[in-house]
């Protein structure tokens, strides 16, 4: 990784994120491997990880079974919840600011945590 982002990033906690969104969207592996945000040695932040999963999650969220979006909405809740600011401000705007359509917020809005809700309903004003 650019060593300048070892002064944001948390290598245990990049790793941690992409490890949980790959087991629960396994191809997006396949989508992080050729992504911008990859440094030449693979690395990336939790910003890249996150922003590349937007433009996976709008592009493919219609095939998301419920347990699958159940499960991606309580990780995400619990990234909102961490001490940990640069993961708190790596789902807020490089995830939840990305989610741009009303019709994937329709389908979401009900498995939505508490934290998650409120910041959505505030992008809306």
């Amino acid at each position: 990784m650019n060593p300048d982002f070892d002064l944001f990033d948390h290598d245990s906690e990049t790793l941690r994120v992409k490890g949980r969104l790959t087991e629960l969207f396994n191809d997006f592996e396949i989508t992080l491997r050729s992504s911008l945000f990859a440094e030449r040695n693979g690395g990336m932040t939790i910003h890249g990880i996150f922003a590349e999963f937007s433009h996976y999650f709008n592009n493919n969220y219609e095939s998301f079974g419920d347990d699958q979006l159940i499960e991606l909405f309580a990780f995400i809740e619990d990234c909102l919840i961490t001490d940990y600011d640069v993961l708190n401000n790596a789902v807020y705007t490089c995830f939840l600011e990305n989610i741009d359509s009303s019709k994937i917020k329709i389908k979401i809005n009900i498995i939505l945590g508490e934290k998650t809700s409120k910041y959505l309903k505030e992008l809306d004003m």
